[in-house]
């Protein structure tokens, strides 16, 4: 992978982009399998509790 910009989470280089938010992240922040960033899958997961 190549690095698209700096992760919009950590700093770090980023590698890919979100496909909800649009923030760009590296590794780290995103979900191997979906590429959803930390953020908004924290945000999945509070509102799936909720119903």
């Amino acid at each position: 992978m190549s690095m698209i910009g700096i992760c919009s989470l950590c700093g770090r280089p980023a590698t890919s982009t979100c496909p909800i938010c649009g923030r760009l992240v590296c590794g780290k922040d995103s979900d191997p399998i979906t590429g959803v960033c930390k953020a908004c899958s924290g945000k999945q997961t509070k509102s799936s509790r909720l119903t």
